[in-house]
Order: structure tokens, then C-alpha cells, then sequence
């Protein structure tokens, strides 16, 4: 067995040397197989082996997480980053959305089923910019504060005067455990907090029941149905109220 000079170890299996560590302009890694073009953007950092060595090696280089122009605060853009109990929702810069399109991309910190399809969906759309006169959407990462892993996202775009839509995905692994709940709640809550805004909703599918138990117990309530999808609405009213009842 031999290492190359970045410490990554590479055997005489050829299974063992699939990958190789990528890095993009904004110094973000990721690893790649090693017998397919890298794509645009990329660039072969000289490090390659095994799956898990290679992800063993950007843990250790890759120690912040933030692109290069979100390190100079003078011109980078600026991160929120909101917190609850168990997690952090923190928002996904421009220059991060790309890599979350890129098939075998796997950042460390991504728990094993993220990103999702509905993921990749967002942030093609995103990255196609705002609709007309529309405000940008905004795309944050659900991370276990107690781990650091990312284990789904959500967001939240205009949907009419006043009024915004939320959406999450959570990856299968981490469900069942009140995430969903707890990161929309909190999304709602800042979201309806901001001038302007007096209606959040959440659009699920008509057959989803695990969809329509996150509005419920995030304290939306069910505003419009048919077409296969039923809406959910809470407003500050809504909030308040929920507030008493639970204070009561």
C-alpha cells in the first residue's frame, strides 16, 4: 500500500482508486470518478482513491464551509442562519446551489439520501434567478446542530401580495423524528415576522398525510384543496392565537 503526497491512500485494487477530489473557484470540494470528465467549473485537486478515503481527506482540508466570497465580509454575500432546539436552518448561498446538480457530488457533511430530487428541482430553479419583479427565493440547509450533518432544506418564495410558500424536503433517514415540524414552525414564524408579509402557505400532494401532519403541527391549517394537492395558511393572527391557546 502507498499514499500520495496529499495522504490519501491508494491500493493495488483498481476499485480503490474510483475517485478523485475535486475543487471548484470557490474552493468547495468533492469527489468525482475518476474515469469521467470533470465537469465545468472543477478542477482535480491530484488526490485520489477509495470513496472513503477521498471524503476522509476533504474532511480534514475543506474546514470552512463558507465559498471564498462569503469569506471576504467586505464584498462576500452574508449568511442568516437561524436556530431551534435541534437544528440550525442555514441559508444556501448562490455559489453553493451548483453542486447540489452535480450527479456523485457528495459533501462530507450530507447525511446519506440528501439531496433529494425535490432538491435538485429547487436549486435548478433557483439558479434560473426570480421571476420577474418577484423577490428571490431563499434556500437553507436543515443541519442537526448536535452532528453538523445537513438532513434536508427548505425555503421560502413569493406566492402574492403579502403572502409567501415554504417548502422543505427531508432526506428518508431523518424523518420521523419532528424536523420537518420544528424547521418549518420556525421558518413560518420568521418569515411572517418580516414587513410585508401576513400569510405563509404549504402546498402538499392531495395522497401526502405525513405532508399535511408537518402543516398541522406546525400550526397551519388547511386553506384550499383539489387538483391532486391540498394548501395549507397560517398568518400572525394564526400564531398569536396558537400562542394563547398553548400558554393557557
Amino acid at each position: 500500500m502507498t499514499r500520495t503526497e496529499a495522504g490519501v491512500r491508494q491500493e493495488e485494487n483498481p476499485l480503490s482508486e474510483m475517485f478523485a477530489v475535486v475543487r471548484n473557484d470557490e474552493d468547495q470540494y468533492s469527489i468525482w470518478p475518476r474515469h469521467r470528465p470533470v465537469p465545468a467549473g472543477w478542477h482535480p485537486t491530484g488526490v485520489a482513491g477509495a470513496q472513503d478515503d477521498c471524503l476522509a481527506h476533504i474532511a480534514r482540508v475543506w474546514t470552512d464551509l463558507r465559498p471564498r466570497g462569503a469569506r471576504r465580509p467586505e464584498t462576500g454575500p452574508v449568511r442568516a442562519v437561524h436556530h431551534t432546539d435541534r437544528l440550525q436552518l442555514r441559508q444556501v448561498l448562490p455559489a453553493e446551489m451548483p453542486c447540489r446538480l452535480v450527479d456523485g457530488h457528495r459533501h462530507p457533511a450530507w447525511a446519506p439520501g440528501y439531496p433529494l430530487a425535490r432538491t435538485r428541482d429547487r436549486a435548478r430553479a433557483l439558479l434560473a434567478g426570480p421571476d420577474g419583479s418577484r423577490p428571490r427565493p431563499v434556500m437553507y440547509d436543515i443541519v442537526l446542530t448536535s452532528t453538523g450533518s445537513v438532513v434536508g432544506d427548505l425555503g421560502y418564495g413569493a406566492a402574492g401580495t403579502g403572502a409567501r410558500e415554504i417548502w422543505y424536503a427531508l432526506e428518508p433517514l431523518s424523518r420521523g423524528h419532528g424536523y420537518a415540524t420544528e424547521a418549518v414552525d420556525a421558518l413560518a414564524t420568521w418569515v411572517l415576522a418580516r414587513p410585508g408579509v401576513d400569510t405563509v402557505t404549504v402546498t402538499v400532494d392531495e395522497a401526502d398525510a405525513d405532508g399535511a401532519g408537518v402543516a398541522i403541527r406546525a400550526g397551519f391549517s388547511l386553506a384550499a384543496g383539489g387538483d391532486g394537492a391540498r394548501v395549507f395558511h397560517r398568518s400572525a393572527d394564526s400564531r398569536s392565537a396558537r400562542h394563547e391557546e398553548a400558554t393557557a
